[in-house]
């Protein structure tokens, strides 16, 4: 079922430095040249004008980049991302390390969603 992500800009107030940072290095390690849909990704220096990236308050509160083939292994950058609520990465070849500990340790995520399928949070067991 295609995801419509038309109109996701909320917000043009400032952005924090520290989150631009940590969609940047999402960006590097997941082989965001590749991506399919990639408008404006470290081309405008407003995180709020890149696809998928929803920013309410100056805050980024939403990453929603399924099937967009996003590979590799996702950084731990969710300690700069506060406000995240909404991770929607299914239909993608990517690592999500850090992930688990970032979920359980928060109460105030509305949505979390990633599909175990096709995208991984832990290596296997050995």
């Amino acid at each position: 079922m295609p995801v419509n992500l038309e109109g996701l800009v909320e917000s043009r107030r400032p952005y924090e430095e520290s989150e631009k940072q940590a969609l940047i290095d999402i960006f590097e390690a997941c082989g965001g040249e590749e991506w399919k849909q990639k408008g404006w990704w470290l081309k405008n220096p407003e995180p709020s004008t890149w696809f998928g990236v929803v920013v309410e308050d100056g805050r980024v509160t939403k990453l929603m980049l399924p099937g967009n083939n996003l590979t590799g292994s996702l950084p731990d950058v969710f300690a700069a991302l506060p406000q995240l609520r909404v991770l929607y990465l299914s239909r993608n070849e990517v690592w999500l390390h850090g992930l688990a500990a970032w979920a359980g340790c928060r109460s105030d995520i509305r949505l979390l969603r990633h599909e175990i399928d096709e995208c991984t949070c832990c290596p296997p067991p050995p």
